[in-house]
């Protein structure tokens, strides 16, 4: 099933980069990002959860955040908007064979979960599908739903957001305009761990708190946001208050 998204684009583009890219400009970059109150970590990071559960051998390493982040500026032209809203991606139907695991039905955010090599084979097979478009949850899990998990473990880069964006541009680079996830499903817990254990979202509130910081990362030293759409969060993330006996 290619999906479009279009609308949920153009929205979530207004409210989250239009809305915080003055935020992203006054921090000065990725190396002044680390003054959020509401974070525990100092620097580009903004995780407050673990980080893996029991990577297999696909588990990203150190390589994603050893990418070059900004080869994406110089070697592909800036695109229009029109392009970055034209969405083609195929969220369900797609099958991709991975060395440790053989062949999966492929769930998009699990790109954060493999190594260079099954990344690239994620890249030809959405290829070969003509897909334009990547998802990438910043992040994920998908554990013990019924009596189902996904064959790959989660992964949680709110606590490296340089390898979430060595990731991004690794994307560009492929030729696709990443879909940004950003983890903010649901209500927050006053806690500030994941607000659902099966699927590593932190909700609303964290992600109010943490998108100047994440987009920040994004913009410095390179701007990518023109390559991507930031989308709060898979599920609805409006807080919404029940007003019981009003017109």
């Amino acid at each position: 099933m290619a999906v479009r998204l279009e609308p949920l684009a153009r929205i979530a583009l207004g409210l989250l980069v239009g809305c915080s890219a003055s935020s992203g400009s006054d921090s000065g970059g990725a190396s002044q990002v680390g003054d959020d109150a509401s974070g525990p970590h100092d620097g580009a990071t903004t995780g407050d959860g673990p980080r893996d559960a029991a990577a297999p051998d696909d588990a990203t390493g150190a390589d994603v955040a050893s990418k070059p982040a900004d080869a994406s500026e110089a070697s592909s032209p800036r695109p229009t908007r029109d392009e970055v809203l034209s969405v083609r991606m195929t969220f369900q139907g797609l099958s991709v064979t991975l060395p440790t695991v053989g062949t999966i039905p492929w769930f998009e955010p699990a790109i954060s979960s493999l190594d260079a090599a099954s990344r690239q084979i994620v890249y030809q097979a959405k290829r070969a599908a003509g897909d334009t478009h990547l998802a990438i949850s910043i992040s994920w899990a998908y554990m013990n739903d019924g009596n189902y998990s996904y064959p790959l473990a989660g992964k949680d880069l709110t606590g490296d957001l340089p390898a979430f964006r060595a990731l991004v541009a690794e994307v560009i680079d492929n030729g696709f305009f990443p879909v940004l996830f950003l983890a903010g499903d649901g209500e927050s817990t006053g806690e500030g761990g994941y607000n659902d254990p099966n699927g590593w979202s932190y909700g609303y509130g964290w992600l109010t708190g943490h998108l100047p910081q994440i987009v920040a990362v994004l913009q410095a030293p390179t701007d990518l946001t023109p390559y991507c759409l930031l989308v709060p969060g898979w599920d609805g993330v409006t807080r919404v208050r029940a007003r019981l006996g009003r017109a």
